[in-house]
């Protein structure tokens, strides 16, 4: 049964790989060339293991050691393998790491006080150690912005994409974590005036953020399209980086946690325009994003 759903799971998964080296429609070459190493593969592999049964024999812990190398060799060839696929195709940890990389780039030294309130800019107290993201961040200009031509391509990235984030990710990039689907109701759950704070942020948005020390929770709108997914994870790691920064996101000062979502969220919607181009510019499909391993979403 384990064998069967092993079968099953690399069977439906071929076909992204297969397609992920595609070019101008060539898909029914890249298969016959990978039906071709498959049934080499299986005969070369079933040449060792009956010579491998033959030396071993009867011998059980010699069974047990055998097996437990083979398998060992075959996980570790297959992650070796994903590894080395480039998939264009647009997840939670590549959309991390794409966004983290392009926001690296684009900062810039500069800092201030200013904060942005209802279509003009006003002073206010800023949180302790807290910077303005809207001037930390400059959205580019030129089209060939250098920032666009530094973004990895699906090939550049795939070495560096975990294909178990949870296990082998680089927590110094992706911490905290991003947590999409969180139901809103746990969230704020007797914090009435949090609620408030998060429904007139993200009134005309369509996802909410709600950023915790430990991770970043991220719930999306029943209608949320590619783009305000790129824009929602280009603001939550422009809280993560908020974060790291020692800057206290309390949901007790629901005044402070306001500026600093509105902040973001300005800063992050200037940026996705040129985000989503230096994409598609690399090669990334940015029609379809999956995000969600169980589709939540919400309505407000």
């Amino acid at each position: 049964m384990v064998k069967g759903l092993s079968w099953m799971a690399g069977g439906s998964t071929r076909s992204v790989f297969n397609l992920s080296f595609v070019r101008d429609n060539n898909i029914a070459d890249i298969t016959a060339k990978n039906t071709s190493q498959y049934i080499f593969a299986s005969l070369f592999g079933t040449t060792a293991g009956v010579s491998i049964c033959a030396y071993i024999g009867q011998s059980a812990p010699l069974a047990l050691l055998c097996f437990s190398g083979l398998a060992w060799t075959a996980i570790y060839s297959a992650y070796r393998t994903v590894k080395a696929i480039p998939l264009p195709t647009l997840n939670s940890t590549r959309l991390q790491l794409l966004a983290a990389r392009y926001l690296k780039c684009i900062r810039t030294s500069s800092t201030g006080l200013i904060g942005f309130s209802s279509g003009s800019y006003m002073s206010y107290q800023q949180p302790p150690g807290y910077v303005s993201y809207q001037q930390e961040y400059e959205v580019p200009e030129d089209e060939d912005d250098t920032c666009e031509l530094e973004l990895p391509s699906p090939l550049d990235l795939a070495h560096q994409d975990p294909p178990l984030p949870w296990v082998t990710a680089d927590r110094r990039i992706l911490n905290p974590a991003i947590h999409v689907g969180t139901q809103l109701d746990k969230l704020v759950q007797g914090q009435p005036a949090l609620l408030v704070v998060l429904l007139a942020t993200f009134r005309f948005q369509r996802y909410l953020l709600v950023p915790e020390a430990s991770a970043i929770h991220m719930v999306l709108h029943a209608e949320a399209a590619p783009r305000d997914m790129v824009q929602a994870y280009l603001q939550a790691c422009i809280l993560r980086k908020c974060i790291k920064a020692g800057v206290q996101l309390s949901h007790d000062n629901v005044h402070e946690l306001r500026i600093i979502l509105h902040d973001t969220l300005l800063a992050a919607e200037a940026l996705t325009p040129p985000f989503m181009r230096a994409l598609a510019r690399q090669g990334w499909q940015t029609e379809k994003i999956v995000v969600e391993a169980h589709r939540r979403r919400a309505r407000w």
